[in-house]
């Protein structure tokens, strides 16, 4: 299986690019990429999205290579508009700051709780509940 740095070398070959070019379409520091082109440093979540990005590949691919993304994903990614939908929302998620990513999570268990319930329904009809926060406005307006 070929090394997540192996598969950089080869994609920014592929495109003619130097590592300045690198940097300059990944939005990335030459020191950041010098460390990881040679070994000293492994790639983190944002180097590799910033890398998919600039690739126009998938960010959970490059995230896969790298060894930050477990298998497990796969099950979640059975058809192709899953697969794009699932990237997607990680590649929302990892933008996001700490606190809002526990927001988001609460939604998403508020979601699924009223999937359960029959609560929610598909043809876009309004919820019948919203959440709240308590005191009458919901945690997930703008």
């Amino acid at each position: 299986m070929i090394t997540f740095v192996e598969w950089l070398k080869e994609g920014m070959k592929q495109r003619n690019w130097r590592q300045v070019d690198l940097c300059q379409a990944a939005g990335l520091s030459s020191s950041a990429v010098s460390n990881v082109l040679n070994g000293r440093k492994k790639p983190g979540v944002k180097f590799c999205i910033s890398v998919a990005k600039a690739f126009k590949t998938s960010p959970i691919y490059v995230l896969r290579l790298a060894g930050l993304v477990d298998e497990s994903l796969d099950k979640l990614q059975t058809v192709e508009s899953d697969k794009l939908l699932v990237d997607s929302l990680i590649e929302i998620v990892l933008d996001l700051e700490p606190p809002f990513r526990q927001e988001l999570l609460n939604f998403a268990d508020y979601l699924a709780v009223r999937e359960s319930r029959a609560e929610y329904k598909v043809d876009g009809e309004a919820a019948e509940e919203s959440p709240s926060t308590g005191d009458g406005e919901s945690e997930f307006e703008a």
